[in-house]
This record gives structure tokens, C-alpha cells and sequence, in this order.
């Protein structure tokens, strides 16, 4: 599948999938509070470890969205 396939795909199933939906948000989500954390010039221990747990959810999230994706494709 082309990007350009695959983007025209992603709108529309965002636009009927409410679980499509749902999961764009939360990856969306993550990746504004990894910018919010990579911004920190000296992060805690605690916000270490918050990034790295994020970046685990973030990435579930990915390949949930890629799953719905190629069932689709």
C-alpha cells in the first residue's frame, strides 16, 4: 500500500471507526506529553520513568492503528 493510500485510508477510517478514532487520539496524546518530557532539561527519576512507560504504550498503540490499518487495506 502507497502512503498516499494509506493516509486516504487513515482519514476515512477515522472518520467511521470510533475505536480508530479513539486510538489516534491516545498515540496523539502520548506523543504531546513525550514532547512535554523531552523538553525538561534535567527529568527526575520518576519522569524517566514515565517517558520510558509511555514510549511502550505509545508504540502499543501504533501497532493497534497499523492492525486496524491492514485489516482495511
Amino acid at each position: 500500500m502507497d502512503a498516499t493510500t494509506e493516509d486516504h485510508l487513515k482519514h476515512e477510517l477515522y472518520d467511521i471507526d470510533p475505536m480508530f478514532r479513539a486510538l489516534v487520539k491516545e498515540h496523539r496524546s502520548y506523543e504531546s506529553r513525550l514532547e512535554e518530557l523531552a523538553a525538561i532539561t534535567h527529568p527526575t527519576e520518576a519522569e524517566l520513568s514515565e517517558e520510558a512507560e509511555i514510549k511502550v504504550k505509545k508504540l502499543a498503540v501504533k501497532e493497534k492503528i497499523y492492525a486496524i490499518i491492514q485489516a482495511h487495506g
